[in-house]
């Protein structure tokens, strides 16, 4: 065998090994948990107004996952339809909603 085609084998061999193990390896790290949103009382003295929403600023299913999150600990969401680090006002408290996916 020459040595190109030892070096062509090599790198196939290579590709095929290395390959697979990226292949195994990102599979490991999908996985099928919903994303999440949570809502807790927040500190009033932190909360920068441009961070704080009117419940009633929400849309109809941001109200709906909202209220499910007060009353469950979490809702199930679309993660497009929630800011990161947003405030909400609601029934005359402020809470602090947290994005987490597992």
């Amino acid at each position: 065998m020459n040595w190109k085609r030892a070096l062509l084998l090599c790198a196939v061999v290579f590709l095929l090994t290395f390959g697979g193990l990226a292949v195994y390896i990102d599979l490991q790290w999908q996985n099928d948990c919903p994303t999440t949103l949570s809502a807790y009382p927040a500190d009033d003295e932190n909360i920068p107004a441009d961070e704080l929403v009117a419940f009633e600023n929400l849309t109809a299913e941001q109200q709906q996952q909202f209220e499910d999150a007060l009353g469950r600990d979490r809702a199930e969401i679309d993660p497009s339809d929630w800011d990161a680090n947003q405030y909400v006002r609601y029934d005359g408290e402020n809470y602090s909603t947290i994005i987490a996916t597992c």
